[in-house]
């Protein structure tokens, strides 16, 4: 239980998965962040999914290490590269994997990461959990457009409501809250940033008018006051000087 990131996505590009194992390295080290590099051989394995009435609908396909012994239809050999990101403390979120592995002509990578915040001593995971969904967004703008990212935590919430549909019918089971996704307004980044610099700029006017309105020698000054000053400052020196 608790809020958890999911992803999944796919490609036939070799190289793009190790442009995007790089980029994660590079960032999570520069972070102070531990990063475990992954390359073992294994297996793909095919668990076939039945219904209540014992047909099978489909199969649930994954990666296992060589020294796993894990049961399924159909059993290929296969091999797995990336990272395990460690995050240490002060976060306590789970460890993020960014790990590929081969099956038939394509590179497969799918996982999730727990952040949910369980104490006041987790409050860090709320910095990480955002870090964590740049971090996925970034690589499905750059290399994987077909990334599917769910955020439990709503922190991501696609801009394209056809998107949004598409991860509601797969990944939300609840009609409830699969309606409100559905429905659900995204955060404009660039809006949240416009009306940031706006409030910025209301507070800082406030705060020159407010100081300037003060008597002299209040102790305040704005960037504004302080120039004001220093020109009266130079205007009574020229004034003195042709005296």
């Amino acid at each position: 239980m608790g809020v958890t990131i999911h992803y999944e996505g796919r490609t036939k590009d070799f190289d793009k998965v190790k442009k995007i194992i790089e980029y994660v390295t590079f960032t999570a080290k520069n972070l102070g962040w531990e990063v475990i590099p992954v390359e073992e051989e294994g297996y793909v394995v095919y668990e076939p999914i039945v219904n209540v009435w014992g047909k099978r609908v489909g199969y649930f396909i994954d990666f296992y290490p060589k020294d796993k012994d894990v049961w399924g239809e159909i059993k290929k050999p296969s091999k797995r590269i990336g990272v395990i990101v460690k995050l240490p403390p002060p976060y306590y979120t789970e460890n993020f994997k960014v790990t590929f592995y081969k099956d038939e002509d394509e590179w497969v990578w799918k996982g999730f990461t727990k952040t949910q915040v369980f104490s006041e001593k987790e409050l860090p995971n709320l910095t990480a959990h955002q870090i964590l969904v740049s971090m996925l967004l970034t690589i499905k703008k750059t290399w994987l457009p077909d990334l599917d990212i769910v955020d439990e935590g709503d922190y991501y919430v696609p801009l394209c409501k056809e998107e949004r549909i598409k991860i509601a019918e797969k990944e939300i089971s609840s009609p409830e809250y699969r309606e409100k996704f559905i429905n659900m307004e995204p955060f404009n980044f660039e809006r949240l940033v416009e009306n940031h610099i706006g409030t910025l700029r209301y507070i800082n006017a406030l705060v020159s008018a407010l100081a300037e309105s003060l008597p002299p020698g209040f102790g305040i000054e704005t960037p504004g006051f302080k120039l004001k000053k220093e020109k009266k400052d130079e205007k009574s020196k020229n004034s003195e000087k042709k005296k």
